[in-house]
């Protein structure tokens, strides 16, 4: 059976389909459009139109906070058993990383979106598209991690993809670099080449994070002092 396809009204100022925030003659906001199960009679999609946007997505945020709770407490308390698919190729849970058959790379188990069959729901990217996930998440996460501890940050996403070294190649140990499960040691991490600076532009650099946690906050010296000395602990007992 064929499904329906609705079509979207247009906003009339920009002859574009409605963004949230649109307002109308009336004053109300636009919030969405419906989904294509809810076609009226004339074959556009059904729009949902709120007097007080802020109101609306305040109590839609709490309302979902509270299904998350619900949820939390019910797989807690053992009223409910959700499962985890798992990789065929390791008869495990999938790891971030991972690669299907068709080429697509795992991202995580998605906590409180579950199927049906009461599965976990997935997130998966394709190659290119996990790269620029990854990257956007670091940045988002060096953001968030600036702003708690007030650093100095002016990085973008096209200022961090065109300073990820092409080859994956860790600049600093020289061994290739992977997205991957967080613990995994050969994860890209961005480093402050001089920490005082934060993270700003001509002060970060891509390394893998062995290389970042040996690097750590140590001097230049105080690294140099500790390869050397294990250099000689070598020698010693050769």
């Amino acid at each position: 059976m064929d499904s329906v396809i609705g079509i979207k009204r247009l906003n009339p100022e920009t002859n574009l389909p409605f963004k949230r925030g649109d307002r109308d003659e009336r004053g109300f906001y636009f919030v969405k459009y419906k989904g294509n199960n809810l076609i009226k009679k004339n074959g556009f999609i059904q729009e949902c139109w709120v007097k007080n946007l802020d109101l609306y997505l305040k109590n839609a945020a709490n309302l979902k906070k509270q299904k998350y709770e619900d949820l939390k407490k019910k797989i807690k308390n053992g009223n409910i058993i959700i499962n985890k698919r798992l990789n065929p190729k390791t008869n495990d849970f999938y790891k971030k990383g991972e690669e299907d058959r068709y080429g697509n790379i795992f991202i995580q188990y998605q906590f409180g979106h579950i199927t049906k069959d009461n599965f976990y729901d997935e997130l998966w990217k394709t190659k290119k598209q996990y790269f620029d996930y990854m990257i956007l998440s670091t940045l988002n996460r060096i953001k968030r991690r600036s702003k708690h501890k007030n650093i100095k940050f002016d990085l973008d996403f096209e200022y961090l993809k065109n300073i990820f070294p092409q080859n994956f190649l860790c600049p600093v140990l020289k061994i290739k670099m992977e997205f991957a499960d967080k613990s995994n040691r050969l994860n890209p991490s961005l480093d402050r080449i001089n920490p005082k600076l934060g993270y700003v532009k001509g002060n970060v650099a891509f390394i893998s994070f062995r290389a970042n946690s040996i690097k750590n906050n140590a001097t230049f010296e105080e690294i140099l002092a500790v390869g050397n000395w294990l250099k000689e602990m070598e020698k010693q007992n050769e």
